[in-house]
Formats: structure tokens, sequence, C-alpha cells
């Protein structure tokens, strides 16, 4: 290999490196927190956990599918540069989306700020409303009650009532005119004077005569008037009778008028009904012609949210989705032409380091912004959430120019027969029981590792733990998980890779309920510093199960295309279809019982499993590996040889016989070390 070939080799990795480090920079500013955005908008656990199952499910579904169209017509650069402009664009859109209820999510970003612990799926307390915003009719709808301390309106009408004195009563009020005079003074000073007694007695015949004439003459003239006044009550009879005739036809045309009139209003409300009916229909058209978008009025606002986040998060996820796979075959294409594939897994390391400065800036960052970003005024007010959009906007600008520009991206060879493929790796996958447990462990790994992405950060908040907090926590755990392998290059001997996916099972599970009792803003710390001995541990077995596996179905050592298809299998379908699973029945769990429960079932299944899997490893034939690089070595010594006899020439048995005697050593065993 020349000089100028060594040096475009390390351009390469370098201009690689550099964007597998920005790329997962910018996922870092937003994927970690978006849950946590979700939740500050609006969205319960488990329309979190739908939306976040569904992200998963595309890039189950889309991925493979992307990559093979970009293969067959070679457009991986134009891929990964629409995959990049098109999230750009979607992260600006999604801010745009308003919450549930914005003083609600300001209370809780406050609360947070003040360093006050937020309950568990609780706002903020509201303070007691005005009565004076709801009018008279709400402060009289509740006569007995007071707003904010102050009386209400209808007892201090109960105090003017009472004669316009505080403190008396209404019979109080009226008592002095339901008094009445005693009787016996009444007939007391009506008694006659006893002088004047007989007088009255002997005037008394004299009245008694008159009286009666004078009432025989009433009687004549009463006689006559009662005549007159029944010849004129006869009269006003006859003539109330005319009157009442008249009425009766005046009410008569007035009752058909009103008949006219009531028809003419049931005419009037025909025609309107009918006007409805008709515009009814005319909406019903509409929002058949709309579709779903039309449906979406019909609905309450939380539900429209969902929608709305859900179909925002489906087109980042579809436009994103074909970046990993376009880059990553892209660069190991090009360093396979020149010999150099072996050096292709050097860009994951950096991918990590990316993502943590990216969690941790971002973290910094939105912490020291108010909880509204006011950029037209008031009534355009976003929460401060929004910068992580705006971040993964700023370091994709950087990460476009270098796919468009500098990164090495080999052309495609059609002519060039594929070594291996997904479906050729899921039948070795299948047909080795010791990679079926170890896939049975990646998808739990997947579960977990979902769970902790959509709720993790909750219970963090919870905690009173702020974005700086989080922030810190993620930068430390990525840190430790990229430290892992070469931790493992300072040993003198390679761990045994079953025993390595046993710890990182079981420190995956001790992490899980550990969050499940967090008490105070810096206590994730701690654990996320050992994530090499967890997540590290687990992934590294995993590479080693699969360069075993690939090596056992033909396909030769390690950083070779079948060893890239079996990976593939594992982060992809195994732990891509436990992140959907996971999400999906997390946030349910998340709603009924709560995120700390949910953590404990988690930690839970993986503890379990971590107690099955010695055994069914143990139960599981052992399939020796062949390696074909001593074969090949005595092959040549073979053909080397001068001697003619028959076991000389056999040289496969030797082989194979030397390769049984040297099972049982670890670094003979698993082919080359591992350093990446």
């Amino acid at each position: 290999m020349t000089q100028t070939q060594q040096v475009d080799i390390k351009a390469t990795l370098f201009l690689a490196s550099g964007f597998h480090f920005l790329c997962s920079a910018a996922r870092a500013c937003v994927l970690p927190f978006l849950t946590l955005y979700f939740r500050r908008l609006g969205l319960s656990p488990a329309m979190t956990g739908g939306v976040m199952a569904a992200k998963h499910l595309i890039t189950l579904l889309w991925s493979p599918l992307a990559c093979a169209l970009t293969r067959r017509y070679d457009k991986r650069r134009l891929a990964i540069v629409a995959s990049l402009v098109g999230t750009a664009a979607v992260a600006l859109l999604l801010p745009v989306i308003p919450a549930v209820d914005q003083d609600a999510a300001v209370g809780r970003c406050n609360a947070t700020a003040a360093g006050d612990g937020v309950g568990d799926g609780v706002g903020p307390t509201l303070l007691p409303r005005n009565p004076a915003l709801f009018g008279a009719s709400a402060a009289a709808a509740v006569p007995n009650e007071t707003f904010g301390g102050v009386p209400s309106a209808s007892s201090d009408r109960a105090l003017v009532d009472g004669g316009g004195r505080p403190g008396v009563t209404a019979g109080a009020a009226a008592g002095p005119f339901l008094t009445s005079r005693p009787a016996k003074s009444k007939r007391s000073a009506d008694a006659p004077h006893p002088g004047e007694e007989g007088r009255r007695e002997a005037g008394g015949e004299e009245g008694r005569r008159e009286a009666g004439g004078e009432e025989g003459r009433r009687r004549e003239a009463g006689g006559e008037e009662g005549r007159r006044e029944a010849g004129g009550e006869e009269g006003r009879r006859r003539e109330a009778g005319g009157e009442e005739g008249r009425r009766r036809e005046a009410g008569g045309e007035e009752g058909r008028r009103e008949a006219g009139g009531e028809e003419g209003r049931r005419e009037a409300g025909g025609e309107e009904g009918r006007r409805r009916e008709a515009g009814g229909e005319e909406g019903r058209r509409e929002e058949e012609d709309l579709g779903f978008l039309g449906s979406l009025k019909s609905m309450d606002v939380r539900h429209q949210l969902f929608f709305l986040l859900l179909m925002g998060v489906a087109a980042w996820e579809l436009l994103s989705a074909p970046l990993d796979w376009a880059a990553d075959d892209g660069l190991y294409d090009y360093l396979d032409s020149v010999d150099a594939s072996d050096r292709h897994g050097n860009a994951h390391s950096w991918g990590l380091l990316g993502a943590a400065c990216g969690a941790g800036g971002a973290g910094l960052l939105v912490n020291r912004l108010p909880c509204v970003l006011a950029f037209g005024g008031p009534a355009a007010a976003t929460p401060r959430g929004a910068a992580h959009f705006f971040c993964y906007a700023a370091l994709v600008a950087p990460a476009l120019l270098a796919a468009a520009a500098f990164l090495p991206l080999l052309r495609v060879n059609r002519k060039r027969p594929r070594s291996s493929g997904l479906l050729r790796a899921a039948r070795l996958v299948r047909g080795d029981p010791r990679a079926l447990l170890c896939a049975v462990t990646a998808a739990l790994a997947g579960v977990a590792a979902a769970t902790l992405e959509n709720f993790l950060l909750w219970a963090m908040e919870d905690a009173g733990a702020d974005e700086l907090h989080m922030g810190v926590s993620l930068a430390a755990g990525f840190v430790s998980q990229a430290a892992f392998p070469h931790l493992m290059g300072l040993r003198a001997t390679l761990p045994v890779p079953w025993r390595a996916l046993l710890v990182g099972a079981g420190g995956v599970a001790l992490q899980c309920l550990y969050y499940s009792f967090l008490w105070g803003r810096w206590a994730a710390l701690p654990t996320q510093l050992l994530n090499c001995l967890s997540t590290g541990a687990l992934w590294w077995a995993v590479r080693a199960q699969c360069e075993d596996t690939a090596a056992a179905g033909g396909g030769g050592g390690g950083g070779g295309g079948a060893e890239r298809s079996v990976r593939r299998v594992y982060a992809w379908l195994c732990a891509g279809l436990g992140a959907s699973l996971g999400s999906l029945a997390g946030g349910f769990v998340a709603q009924r019982f709560g995120v700390g429960w949910l953590l404990r079932g988690v930690a839970g299944a993986v503890a379990l499993w971590c107690v099955c899997l010695p055994v069914l490893q143990w139960r599981a034939p052992h399939r020796r590996r062949i390696n074909y690089s001593r074969l090949l070595l005595a092959a040549d010594a073979s053909e080397a040889s001068d001697s003619g006899s028959e076991q000389e020439r056999d040289w496969l048995d030797r082989a194979l016989d030397d390769d049984k005697r040297h099972k049982h050593n670890n670094n003979n065993s698993y082919g080359r070390r591992m350093n990446h």
C-alpha cells in the first residue's frame, strides 16, 4: 500500500468521524429531551408511549427499504443531504404546535427552576379566580360562598333586607308595625254617664215612632229605587253583552291573526331547519373531503395535540431513518476498496462522544434561558424546550456541509455481488441457540433502553432536576459507554462473551431499579457513570457473538459484510422490536401505575432473564467454532511440505484436531482482539 493511500485513509477516517460526531451531537440535543417536551406540552404517558412506539416502528420498517433503494439507484449522498435538510425543517416546525395548557407548562418550569419538587403528573396549583371575570351571574350562582376571602353579594343583601341595619333580623324590623292596643282601654273610654240615662229612656218611645214612619217612607222609596236600579241593571247587562260580543269578535279576529302568525313562524322555523340541515350536510361533505384533518376539529385539545405530534415525529423519522445506513454503507465500501475495512468501527466511539457533547451542551444552554421565549411579543410565546430543536438545526448545518462536499462515498458497483444480506444473517442467528439467547437479551435491552429514553427524565424532573442536571447526567452516561472498549483493550485477556452479556444485563436491571427511587437533582449521575458496566458490556458481548455467528456461517473474520449484517439483525431488528413494544406497553403502565412502578417492572423482568440465562446457555448445545485463519496456515504448511504420505497431506484433519485441543484458549477462540 502506497503512502498516498495511507493519507487518504487517514483523511477518510477523520471526515467520517467528524460527520458521525456532528450528527450524533445534533440528535442528542433533541431525542433524549423529546418526551420531556411532550410532557410539558400536555401529553399523557400513554400518548407519549404511543408516539415513541410509532417512531421506533417506522425505523424498523423503513430503514432496510430506504437502504435498498439508495443502493439500487446509487443515491447515497442525495439521501444523506435530503435527510439532514428534511429533519432540520421538521425540527423548526415542531415548536409551532401549542401546548394544551400554557400556564401549567410555565408553572411547572418555574417550579423546577425555583428548586421546588413537582409531583408526579400534577401541575402547579392555580390561584382562586376573580369573580369580576365571570360577572354577577357567577357570584349569584354561589350565594353563600366566598371568592378569594371576600364575602359574596348574597350575604350582603341579607343584611340590607333586615331594616338596613346590620345584626337586625326581619322580625325585629317589622315588630312596631304589627303591635295593637289592648281591648280593655277601649271599653273604658266608651262607658255612658249615669245622669243622662233617664232622658235617653224618655225619648226612646218617641224615637221608635218616628223611626217607624221613617222606615215606611224609606221602604217605598227603596221599592221605587229598586225598580229603577233593576231597569238600569238590565240595561247595563245588555250593554255589557253587546260589549262582550264585540270583544269576542275582536278576540276572534286577533286569534285568527295569531294563528296566522303562528303558522308563519312555523313556516319560518321549517325554512330555518331546512337551512341548518343543508348547512350540516355541507359541513359533513367538507369533512369527508378533508378526510382526517377534518375530523381533528371534532376532537378535544389533547387528542388534537397527540395526532399533530404523531404526524410530526413520523415525518421526522421517515426523513431520518435512511441517514445511518446510507452513511455507514458508503464509508464501509470506501474503506473496503482500499483494504482498510477493519478500521470502520472507530466512528462508533466518536458518535458516542458527540452525543455526550450535544446532550450536555443543550442542557446547559436551555437551563440558562427563561421559561418562555417571546420572539414576536406575548402572543408568540414559545416554551424554552423549543431551543432543543433550534440547537439541532444549528448543528445540522456543518454536518450538511461535510456530507455534501467532503464525506467520502464510493460509487456502488452493481456488478459486484453482495457478500451477505439481512435475510441470510437472520437465518444464521436462528440456526444458533446461543445466538438466539443473545437476540432475546438484545430485545430486553431494547425494552429497557426505550423505557429509560421515554421516562427517565420524567422521574428526574419529579425529583427536582432541571435541564442542566439532565444534560450532565446523560453526557456522563455516553462517555462511560464509549470508554468500555478502551478499558477492555487494557486487559491482558478478553472476558468470555456470555459472562459479559450476563454482567451487562444485570447492570441494566440494577440501573432501572435505582432510577425508580430517585430522591434529588444529582441522584441519577452516579448510576450513569456505570453505563460502561451495563450497556457497554452488554453490546460488547453482542458484537462478540456477531463475530462468532458470522464466522460459523462462513463469513470470515471480524469486520466483514456478514458480521455487519448480523450486527444489524441484533441492533435493528431485535433491539428495535423491543423498543417499539416497550414504548407502547410502558406508556400504558406509566399511565396506570406511575413511572416508578414502570421502572421497577422492567428491572424485575430483566433480572428474571438474568437468572434464566445461565441455565439456558448451559443446556444449549455448544457450537464449536472453526478458526479459518489457522486452517489456511495449515493448508499452506501442507502444500510446502515435501512429504508425500497420506497423513501429512490430510491437513484438514490435523487442523481440526489442533483447533479442538485449543478450544479453551480465549485469545485464540475469538480470532482477534476487539478494540472498538
